[in-house]
């Protein structure tokens, strides 16, 4: 019967294993057609990556790829390789199951393309879950303030104002061009001092009597400034944690985030930024004193 020992045969057409994986080109590309990535783990440079190479330049005169993606393979937290037989298996689906789905991009994202071991744990993975968790805090609390249209008259901006978009612009390119050098670990780490810093503890913490307290004019400037860090936000979290980004973006628009074509920010207010850098540094140096004094 099919699938049973006695209906196996020995296959004749293979002639190296690596020279046949290598040659794959040949029938994925056509003529002097390149492609833009090939992705695979470290041990692949004299392996794939190099067969690849070797024959697709010896029969072509030209690579077969533009760019290769390298990562590295995971180990417990004690820098073991994982197998069954030690039982240090983390599997993906109880990772999702307990976690979820973003919460394991997130931890892939941030620590599996710097190093060659890649370190999977459950310390690292609710550490992942924690970063989330303020993120998502953050995205709740500016779709309570927002509006569905931004409107923004950049003369009745303040010096903070100015300081935060100018902030969102050098934030969004540099995540731009980390991800277009598949460096999604700083991505997350700049994402993460984005959030935490610039915005939660920073603007938001600084606007508060404005947004709440002042006159319908200063609360149309911020909700279009907010609206801006929303959207900001959301275009650069969105291949990392998809499902959070759409979950959110869900009860600010009727269509998926992904369906639109949000612009590009590009806001210039270097003199702003000096300003507000210069008053946080008195304000640094104050309490520092204080500290300083109250410590003698």
């Amino acid at each position: 019967p099919a699938g049973s020992p006695n209906s196996l045969t020995k296959g004749h057409d293979i002639l190296d294993i690596w020279f046949d994986s290598g040659i794959s080109w040949s029938k994925a590309l056509e003529g002097k057609q390149v492609a833009d990535l090939y992705l695979e783990g470290v041990d692949q440079f004299t392996g794939w990556f190099q067969s690849s190479l070797m024959t697709s330049v010896g029969v072509r005169d030209i690579a077969p790829y533009k760019n290769i993606f390298v990562h590295g393979f995971a180990v417990d937290e004690h820098g073991k390789k994982m197998s069954k037989s030690l039982g240090n298996v983390i599997r993906p689906e109880s990772i999702v199951k307990k976690y979820g789905t973003d919460v394991m991009r997130y931890w892939i994202a941030a620590h599996s393309t710097q190093h060659s071991l890649i370190t999977v744990s459950d310390k690292l993975l609710e550490d992942g879950a924690n970063n989330l968790v303020k993120i998502r805090a953050t995205l709740k609390y500016l779709l309570g303030v927002i509006g569905s249209e931004k409107s923004i008259d950049e003369s009745k901006l303040t010096h903070l104002d100015k300081f935060i978009l100018h902030q969102l612009t050098e934030y969004l390119k540099n995540t731009k061009n980390f991800y277009e050098n598949f460096q999604f670990n700083k991505v997350t780490a700049l994402a993460n001092n984005f959030v935490n810093t610039e915005l939660s503890s920073g603007y938001l913490h600084l606007i508060k009597d404005r947004l709440y307290c002042g006159f319908d004019d200063e609360h149309q400037q911020l909700k279009g400034v907010l609206k801006e860090c929303y959207d900001g936000l959301c275009q650069s979290l969105w291949p990392i944690i998809p499902f959070m980004i759409e979950e959110s973006w869900n009860y600010h628009a009727e269509t998926s985030f992904y369906q639109h074509n949000l612009s590009e920010k590009n806001y210039n207010f270097e003199e702003s930024v000096r300003l507000i850098n210069c008053a946080l540094d008195v304000k640094k140096n104050i309490c520092s004193s204080i500290t300083n004094g109250n410590t003698l």
